[in-house]
């Protein structure tokens, strides 16, 4: 195999980026169940009983990203023996791992700023979406070597689709927390969070794709 560390690099990439796939999963969940507690008319302690779920959810959803990230890190550096490209994601998922863990202690904590969790929040998804497009930049300098020019062009499209749905995603899920607290705001903000999944979904599918035709466009070079 040509390049044997990008290939095992992009393989724990594409791992993490199956972790947050899962993430996704979950929030889902979690949205959905907030969101028949926001419009059911159950009494108040089968409510406060059912939010432990979501609840819960929340934390492990905390988590997982957090391991992600670690993972993410990990294989950029693997990847870098090969490729210096993919020094800049490397650098881009640093600083997304230091956003993750402080968005992780910004939601645990009860008397943290509201406008500071969003702004941590949006930072985190920006350097989520800029760790995706380096990574890209770089694959792409690999498919140049592997004179693959169909993986090349694929990275663009990859690029502008997974960066405009993250982005695009986040907005749609920061933007409730602008709102004042009452039933039907609580059920826009559950019905937002829906949305901004589903939307990142699409963009994790379309990434994995990517990443498991690099990962075969690796393991054929010569």
């Amino acid at each position: 195999m040509r390049f044997p560390n990008a290939y095992e690099g992009i393989s724990r990439i594409r791992k993490a980026e199956l972790l947050n796939l899962l993430t996704v999963v979950i929030a889902v969940l979690a949205g959905l169940i907030t969101a028949v507690i926001a419009v059911s008319s159950m009494d108040d302690e089968s409510a406060e009983a059912l939010t432990l779920i979501p609840l819960f959810l929340l934390v492990v959803s905390l988590i997982i990203p957090v391991i992600s990230v670690i993972l993410t890190i990990l294989g950029l550096i693997k990847a870098l023996k090969d490729e210096k490209g993919f020094r800049t994601a490397l650098y881009s998922a640093c600083a997304s791992f230091a956003m993750s863990i402080l968005s992780a202690l910004l939601s645990a904590g009860k008397k943290s700023s509201s406008i500071l969790r969003n702004t941590v929040d949006v930072g985190s998804s920006i350097t989520k979406i800029l760790t995706v497009i380096f990574v890209c930049f770089a694959i792409s300098s690999l498919a140049v070597q592997c004179s693959r020019n169909d993986i090349k062009e694929k990275s663009v499209s990859v690029m502008t689709f997974v960066g405009g749905s993250y982005l695009l995603s986040s907005l749609i899920r920061v933007a409730p927390n602008f709102l004042h607290h009452n039933v039907t705001n609580d059920f826009v903000t559950s019905v937002a969070s829906l949305i901004s999944v589903f939307i990142s979904a699409a963009g994790y599918f379309m990434y994995l794709k990517f990443l498991k035709n690099s990962k075969k466009m690796l393991a054929d070079a010569k």
